[in-house]
């Protein structure tokens, strides 16, 4: 049979055709639909399954949000709903909330504890038992301890928001060391700023939903800043309406930019200078409150002649790239507009910023008299928990306590700073005072989230004995020699304290909202309780706890003690006004009525202020709002530091970018957060990928942004492969054109190019913190991290 080329084109398109109209596609599409369905992993329901709700508190971020875990057969969840009664998020969910089931069932999961088999990073691991688990620990904190090297031993946390944390340190400090090193985040630069000025370490709060005039500078407020379901409710609240104007400073048009009435684009890191030169046009304007100027603030003179000195508006200009009538027009607004507050924090808060910048945006605050005001800065109440009893250190613990910190924290360069990430991974690099012996990680995930992942990655190298509590492997618990999983999400017992940028104090408990684990694993704060029972002597004394829930019940008795307060419904939504007014407490017969409200309502929490109020607000030496901050003149000074009497206290602007350009790196790399992009130690769930646009992840390629003029002058288009370069390294990406990206500066996602996770995030995209330049933040001592020249090939 002669087949010519016509004949052959015929043959091929009926077959073509014959193949789509027969039923053997289908046959097979639906034959692989049950065969992928049968997987072992799968959760599997019946076809009439048993369902029900569990309230408890999601775990996955410091958010405190109250939710309803729908559950089929008591012990699976398929679904995350927000509770109504709960005052923080009242009904509504995140995106990484919603995924919360996925987490039960995440392939990267470890099913109880593992000792290392393969080489540090390898993630081969075997299954042992908990008792060989903590015996192997235990054995070998025990040994350096009775060696008098307990201070060899270092914890990094990632912990804030917790009592966990709280036990976590309660533990080290009776076990003997002094090295709690806390993952970076705003908060560092928040707390410091916050005893220089009011007195007190974290202890403020916005009352956003009853602004008029929102400024923000360079927060995410619906991109997962402070308690992110109560950020965006508070935005929606604006909108509707046109209740509120929200002003965006920020040097790319993210989406929270887009979003905003205005956005002020000013150049990377110069927040702070902007926020000086909107102070300087309110005090030459007469703008500013007199009134609370002369009564309640210290400070105010030198604070008048700096900004009068340096932060003009065509200084200020010149140094943001903001036009000086924007700036005036902009000051002129935020202080007649009443209520107006302005906020601080980059992005979602992941990373520091400079506490001189978040001091400069507390002073726009104070100069207006928006402290404590409604719609304005608040100063929060102390949350009463009844404190557990001070232990009672051993000669040990004594002893080790008394060493110096490997960070350096507190020390005479950084007097008032309280851990230091970077110049730990520098200490254990340079043999610097004392070598680590073990390290315990929990909660946090420094071999990928961190000022320097690589670096981390190989001080691990140098640690001869690694302990994670993570329950997930994760780019730094695959690097361990054993893991102690934790419960996850639904799993555990759950507290948080006063979620941040929370007006009023908050506390919420929660039981495990499954009957059991669905793994082997156990909750972190019983894992602590444990060792320190094994440990014996003065551990075991610190923490006479039978388990966590005794520690926490013992630490929540102040609340009911303390008479304030109110507990959340169990049912129906919570009021829409939850903060302001004054309104008589709840009041309970006894400690056990109390935490049977509270198991049922979740939440304990405050929310009745009188606006105006400032009696006990400020708890600074001069008992005022300090524009030149006393603590820091007392801290400096005696640490020999310059500056200590002059503009070293007072908020200024520092520049963290580097100016200088050459033809090897034209351009500014500022890394950059999204909310669907999950930078906490959980990682991301595979619902998460399907919110990944084509412009952000396309296949295994990350897209960082430039902005298209800045294309046209490096010969790149849209969709081009390049190399991203730094001094520290070069990373494989392509090219995304974006209108709203200052030229000059290529803008690269974190959250990709994991090294551990499964396969739904594990090596998609790079890690633009790898080939980061950090600087280093004048007063805080932390790593920031958008000063790195970078250039952008084609390739």
């Amino acid at each position: 049979m002669k087949l010519d080329r016509r004949g052959f084109i015929k043959l091929a398109v009926g077959a073509a055709a014959g193949f789509h109209l027969t039923p053997l596609p289908w046959k097979l599409m639906d034959d692989i639909a049950i065969w992928t369905q049968n997987w072992p992993w799968v959760p599997r329901l019946p076809r009439y399954p048993e369902v029900a709700y569990a309230r408890t508190i999601c775990d996955l971020c410091d958010g405190g949000c109250g939710i309803k875990v729908r559950l089929v057969n008591q012990n699976q969840s398929v679904k995350v709903e927000g509770e109504p009664s709960a005052p923080v998020n009242r009904g509504k969910v995140c995106l990484m909330g919603a995924a919360g089931p996925q987490y039960q069932y995440s392939l990267a999961r470890f099913h109880g504890p593992v000792r290392r088999i393969g080489a540090r990073g390898s993630g081969a691991f075997v299954r042992i038992s908990w008792e060989e688990a903590f015996k192997e620990v235990v054995t070998r904190l025990a040994e350096l301890r009775r060696e008098g090297q307990a201070h060899n031993v270092v914890l990094i946390s990632g912990r804030r928001h917790s009592l966990v944390g709280a036990l976590s340190e309660r533990f080290l400090k009776a076990y003997g060391s002094p090295n709690l090193v806390k993952m970076p985040s705003v908060e560092d630069g928040r707390r410091l700023a916050d005893l220089a000025q009011f007195g007190r370490k974290d202890c403020t709060g916005y009352d956003l939903e009853h602004s008029k005039f929102i400024l923000s500078f360079g927060c995410g407020l619906i991109e997962g800043w402070g308690a992110p379901v109560r950020s965006i409710q508070a935005y929606s609240g604006w909108r509707a309406g046109g209740a509120a104007k929200f002003v965006q400073v920020d040097t790319r048009a993210s989406l929270t930019a887009s979003k905003a009435d205005e956005w002020v684009a000013v150049a990377p890191g110069t927040e702070a200078a902007l926020a000086l030169g909107l102070a300087h046009v309110i005090i030459k304007e007469g703008l500013h409150d007199r009134a609370f100027i002369d009564q309640q603030t210290f400070g105010f003179e030198a604070f008048e002649a700096l900004v009068g000195q340096y932060y003009s508006p065509a200084k200020v200009s010149a140094v943001t790239g903001a036009p000086e009538a924007v700036i005036v027009k902009l000051a002129r607004e935020f202080a007649r507009t009443k209520p107006a507050v302005a906020i601080a924090g980059k992005g979602k808060g992941d990373l520091p910023t400079p506490a001189y910048e978040i001091m400069a945006v507390h002073a726009l605050n104070a100069l207006v008299g928006n402290i404590n005001q409604e719609g304005g800065l608040i100063i929060r109440k102390e949350l009463p928990l009844a404190p557990w009893p001070e232990p009672v250190l051993d000669a040990t613990a004594q002893a080790g306590t008394a060493a110096p910190r490997l960070d350096l924290a507190g020390g005479d360069k950084y007097p008032l700073a309280e851990s230091l990430l970077s110049n730990l991974v520098e200490s254990i690099d340079r043999g610097r005072l004392y070598p680590v012996k073990a390290l315990i990680i929990d909660r946090a995930n420094p071999a990928f989230f961190g000022p320097d992942p690589g670096a981390f990655r190989a001080a691990l190298a140098q640690i001869p004995f690694v302990v994670s509590l993570s329950s997930f492997a994760d780019d730094t618990s695959i690097h361990a020699d054993l893991v102690l999983p934790e419960t996850a999400n639904f799993e555990g017992p759950v507290d948080v304290i006063n979620p941040p940028t929370l007006p009023y104090p908050l506390f919420g408990l929660a039981d495990p909202a499954l009957p059991r684990p669905t793994f082997e694993t156990k909750p972190a704060g019983d894992i602590y309780i444990t060792l320190a029972k094994a440990l014996g002597d003065g551990v075991k004394e610190a923490l006479p706890f039978k388990n966590y829930n005794e520690a926490v019940r013992k630490a929540a008795a102040g609340l009911f003690q303390s008479g304030r307060g109110r507990v959340a419904q169990n049912e129906g939504e919570a009021p829409g006004r939850v903060f302001g007014g004054q309104a008589q407490p709840q009041l309970f017969g006894s400690e056990k009525d109390f935490f049977k409200a509270l198991a049922a309502g979740q939440f304990w929490y405050d929310p009745d202020f009188t606006f105006g109020d400032l009696a006990e607000a400020f708890q600074t030496p001069s008992g005022r709002f300090e524009f030149l901050s006393q603590t820091l003149k007392e801290a400096l000074g005696r640490a020999g530091l310059a500056g200590s009497r002059g503009e070293a206290c007072l908020p200024r602007y520092e520049a963290s970018v580097p100016t200088e350009l050459s033809h090897e790196y034209p351009l500014l790399m500022v890394p950059v957060e999204f909310f669907k992009l999950v930078n906490e130690s959980e990682g991301g769930a595979p619902y998460l990928t399907k919110l990944l646009e084509d412009d952000l992840l396309k296949g295994k390629d990350l897209f960082v942004q430039i902005n298209p003029r800045t294309a046209i002058d490096l010969g790149l288009a849209e969709g081009d492969r390049a190399r991203l370069k730094t001094r520290k390294g070069g990373l494989a990406v392509r090219v995304h054109l974006f209108e709203g990206a200052r030229p000059g500066v290529v803008y690269a996602p974190i959250g990709l190019g994991h090294l551990g996770y499964d396969l739904y995030w594990r090596g998609k995209g790079v890690n633009p913190m790898e080939i980061v330049e950090t600087t280093t933040d004048p007063l805080s001592g932390q790593a920031l991290w958008w000063g790195t020249r970078a250039n952008l090939t084609k390739v």
